[in-house]
């Protein structure tokens, strides 16, 4: 791969940034057994990028991008070979005929630096992806998995930033910061069935994307004091339920269940030594399916 890359300012308030990137992919996995099939791919892609940039004060940009990216199946997903995975107790194949995954992303993003290491930003996001590859049960005798292409699937959402130091409430609080993070995504992919007859089966022939949850909220409480070499942080994570396998046919989706993580963390240096504690999943969250 190599890229080529420009910055143009129009005037002193828009500028854009962008380019092209060249990939060559020449991916084979070849078995011992001539009779086994050959994963292969061999594509060219060449990928454009640009984003605009609108300085509406000297602390608020406007920016906009757009962009092409590419996601390759590694050899597992891609090789003619079963495996035994002892956690799922399932049977997972690999798929020869695996295409690359081509996506197509736009983003739209409003920031504001209110002070240095401030930020409050507001972005929305379209990612259309084509030939996206999701793990699938099929019809078999024990548990089988197997990894394949659906024609489509797109994500799309918004995403909400915060960093303030608390020293504005109180000089007292000087030494604590707030960073917030929040998401909400609304996913969609095909779904591929092996019969097309076992459509009748469904209400509606697309599911949530593999993974993606529809939302995701991360928030910590920072303290930092240099003088005395401390720093602390309690830390939320919470997101919710994530398509995990998909089901084939009649088989049902699994979904795993989302939770919600409170960790804590505290180091402290003393000269060019230092000492770290941290607790985890202090709420005690659980992970179903």
């Amino acid at each position: 791969a190599f890229y080529g890359m420009l910055t143009y300012n129009f005037n002193e308030r828009l500028k854009m940034i962008g380019g092209a990137r060249y990939e060559k992919t020449n991916l084979e996995a070849i078995s011992a057994a001539e009779t086994v099939p050959v994963g292969r791919i061999n594509a060219t892609d060449i990928l454009p990028s640009a984003n605009l940039v609108y300085s509406l004060t000297p602390d608020m940009n406007i920016r906009a991008s757009y962009s092409q990216t590419v996601a390759r199946p590694n050899i597992r997903e891609i090789s003619a070979f079963e495996s035994y995975d002892p956690l799922t107790k399932q049977i997972v194949k690999g798929n020869p005929d695996l295409k690359r995954t081509n996506i197509t992303n736009y983003d739209l993003r409003w920031e504001w630096f209110t002070n240095p290491g401030e930020l409050l930003a507001v972005s929305g996001y379209y990612k259309d992806f084509t030939n996206p590859i999701s793990l699938f049960y099929q019809r078999a005798s024990s548990p089988t998995l197997k990894f394949d292409n659906v024609d489509a699937a797109k994500v799309y959402g918004v995403e909400i930033e915060f960093r303030k130091s608390l020293g504005a409430i109180s000089p007292a609080l000087r030494n604590f910061k707030l960073n917030t993070n929040v998401s909400f995504i609304h996913s969609e992919s095909d779904i591929k069935l092996s019969d097309p007859t076992f459509e009748r089966f469904f209400t509606k022939l697309t599911r949530p994307f593999e993974g993606q949850a529809p939302f995701i909220v991360n928030a910590a409480l920072v303290y930092s004091n240099l003088d005395q070499g401390i720093d602390a942080s309690l830390s939320l994570n919470a997101i919710g339920d994530r398509l995990s396998l998909v089901g084939e046919d009649v088989t049902p989706d699994i979904y795993t269940r989302g939770a919600s993580l409170l960790d804590f963390a505290v180091s402290k240096k003393f000269g060019n030594l230092g000492l770290r504690f941290s607790a985890k999943n202090l709420l005690n969250a659980t992970y179903t399916d």
